[in-house]
Order: C-alpha cells, then sequence, then structure tokens
C-alpha cells in the first residue's frame, strides 16, 4: 500500500469516514469459484469505516508499526 487517506463523508447530521488505498502492486483480488482464478484485481480501494475513527486509525498505526514494515529500496549495484 503506497497510499492511504481517510476521507470524511457527510451522510446527513452524521459524519462517516472512508479510506482510500492506493498502491502500485495488487491490493484486493478477486477470485473465481475455484478459490485458484483470479477474475479481477484492483490497485486501489475505497473502503467504508464504521464506528470511531480514532480507534480505526489507532488500530492501522498498530498493524502497520508491527506486521507492515515498509521494504527497504535496494541500491542501484
Amino acid at each position: 500500500m503506497e497510499e492511504a487517506l481517510f476521507d470524511k463523508i457527510y451522510l446527513g447530521s452524521q459524519i462517516g469516514y472512508e479510506l482510500d488505498v492506493k498502491g502500485n502492486d495488487t491490493i484486493i483480488e478477486y477470485l473465481g469459484s475455484d478459490k485458484r482464478t483470479i477474475t479481477q484485481r484492483y490497485r486501489s480501494a475505497q473502503i467504508p469505516l464504521p464506528g470511531d475513527i480514532d480507534q480505526t486509525q489507532k488500530a492501522f498505526r498498530l498493524i502497520f508499526a508491527d506486521y507492515c514494515k515498509p521494504q527497504k529500496s535496494k541500491g542501484p549495484f
């Protein structure tokens, strides 16, 4: 995941949030009924986020700090 933004969405008198994710690699894949064939793949996604946005952001920070560490770039030589 290269870019992740939390967007505000106004739903009448309430405020909702949506996670807008973009990357260079495939982020979401849809599989066929055999669970092996990829029918569609996407490099971006918009995911609605229910609940408290502060807890959601805290959970994402925890996940990315412990489990999804960025890869170090390799030098040209």
